[in-house]
């Protein structure tokens, strides 16, 4: 009798043991999969009138992940948003584990929704040049417009705003201010991979600057936030979500991919829309 209690303790020990394992990884799988669509308004009294409305889809550190076959997911949530631009901030590809296809492919059916803006992140900078050649000669080929140290103004009817991007505000502090105090529009967005300087961005002229890198601290606790993340190290300040100065804003997007932990808690992917809105007086929010 003792022998056969012992049995029928083990084996029940044993399926809570296999029920928590399978509960914790479709926990781990969903927190890394289920794809999430934040959006926020500019509102801004900079905002041209014929921009109100304006629609900009951000994706950020996508990392070699694919979301469904050929992207599918990622791609349908994009053009679910009805953008009127797509911005890449940078680490669509993954330094460690290099591949071109996942980056490529999503850029190949992006812009066929909307036109494309990309700028560099690190892990660009870090891969081997033969890798970044062939997912940059993708990019150039399908019609991505990078926006390395450059500006461009963008219209809508008669008006325009202008649209600046960084690959490093780290080694162009000099050239982001001018190239944002020499913009001959009122309203500025400012993209750049990287918010470890997120006090020069919020003191910029800049009316709204989206970066990433910080995979949203990638492990999330409820009134803490991120725990981690890459330059800034444990218990960051700008880990992710929106932050405002003094009529600035920035937005931190917490990206799609992963890249040295293989997982996330309580930190879904996410793509992030952000509509211009016009307002009457007053600093942007």
């Amino acid at each position: 009798m003792e022998e056969q209690r012992k049995k029928k303790q083990r084996k029940k020990r044993l399926v809570i043991g296999v029920a928590a394992v399978l509960l914790l990884s479709g926990y781990l799988y969903w927190q890394d999969n289920d794809l999430m669509q934040t959006e926020y308004t500019c509102n801004s009294p900079d905002v041209p009138a014929e921009f109100d409305g304006y629609r900009i889809v951000q994706v950020s550190d996508l990392h070699n992940k694919w979301c469904g076959k050929d992207q599918k997911r990622l791609i349908k949530a994009i053009r679910e948003e009805q953008p009127d631009i797509i911005v890449l901030t940078g680490d669509i590809m993954d330094g460690n584990h290099p591949k071109v296809e996942p980056a490529a492919r999503f850029c190949e059916l992006a812009v066929k929704i909307a036109p494309v803006y990309f700028v560099p992140g690190n892990h660009e900078a870090m891969v081997k040049t033969e890798y970044r050649r062939a997912l940059y000669d993708r990019m150039h080929a399908c019609g991505v417009i990078f926006m390395i140290d450059r500006s461009v103004e963008l219209t809508r009817e008669e008006a325009a705003i202008t649209l600046t991007g960084l690959e490093s505000i780290r080694k162009a502090d000099y050239f982001a201010l001018k190239q944002i105090s020499d913009a001959q529009t009122d309203f500025v967005v400012l993209l750049e991979h990287n918010p470890t300087d997120a006090k020069v961005f919020l003191q910029s002229d800049a009316d709204l600057t989206l970066t990433g890198h910080t995979h949203g601290g990638q492990f999330r606790l409820p009134l803490i936030g991120g725990l981690y993340a890459p330059d800034q190290g444990i218990l960051p300040e700008y880990d992710g979500g929106a932050f405002y100065d003094a009529g600035h804003m920035l937005i931190i997007n917490r990206g799609v991919g992963n890249s040295g932990f293989p997982f996330r808690v309580g930190n879904r992917p996410e793509i992030v829309t952000v509509t211009l809105h016009r307002m009457e007086g007053g600093e942007t929010t």
